[in-house]
């Protein structure tokens, strides 16, 4: 049918100024890079067909101002609504 579920999420860090520099890396590799890897793929066949849906799943965090222990991975959040809605386009 053609349908895809994007809902990886990585947020054993959450950004903060005081987190881990690898986790914060493997928190953007998780929730941005790999969603926008993954859309790509799965786009692709599906803009080929015509047909196909691409869900995200996401967090409040990527809508609402957050605060500054969570301020990367509101950001890859944000990332993910912009790149959803651009897609749907």
């Amino acid at each position: 049918h053609g349908e895809f579920l994007e809902g990886g999420d990585e947020s054993s860090s959450r950004g903060g100024i005081g987190d881990n520099m690898a986790a914060v890396s493997n928190m953007i590799q998780v929730n941005i890079n790999a969603a926008t890897q993954l859309s790509r793929l799965y786009g692709r066949d599906m803009k080929e067909r015509r047909r196909g849906r691409i869900l995200f799943v996401s967090s409040m965090s990527g809508v609402l101002p957050g605060c500054p222990s969570v301020a990367v991975y509101a950001a890859t959040k944000a990332f993910g609504k912009s790149l959803s809605m651009s897609l749907g386009r």
